[in-house]
């Protein structure tokens, strides 16, 4: 017997098995996501002094405060904050 007879599938081929030959817009099974401006603030959580640290293009509003975390990190505006917490803000228009 060969290989290609003894490794196929012993299902015959169902139609739902068809692609389609119209694209649906998503990739990768994510969702494509309208991107928005976002202003993030810094909120010193010791002292109460917020203050807004940058503005960022992103889909949501959690992966807005993801990418200014990652930007931030090695910001002076950081070095004298011992607990930050950041917020963001939609700008609209």
């Amino acid at each position: 017997m060969s290989d290609a007879k003894k490794n196929r599938p012993h299902q015959p081929f169902r139609r739902s098995q068809v692609v389609s030959p119209i694209p649906s817009g998503r990739r990768f099974g994510k969702a494509k996501f309208e991107k928005q401006t976002f202003d993030v603030y810094l909120t010193d959580i010791e002292t109460g002094d917020e203050t807004l640290a940058i503005t960022v293009f992103a889909p949501t509003q959690r992966e807005a405060i993801q990418m200014a975390k990652k930007r931030l990190q090695s910001s002076p505006v950081l070095r004298n904050i011992t607990h930050a917490a950041y917020t963001a803000v939609k700008v609209e228009g």
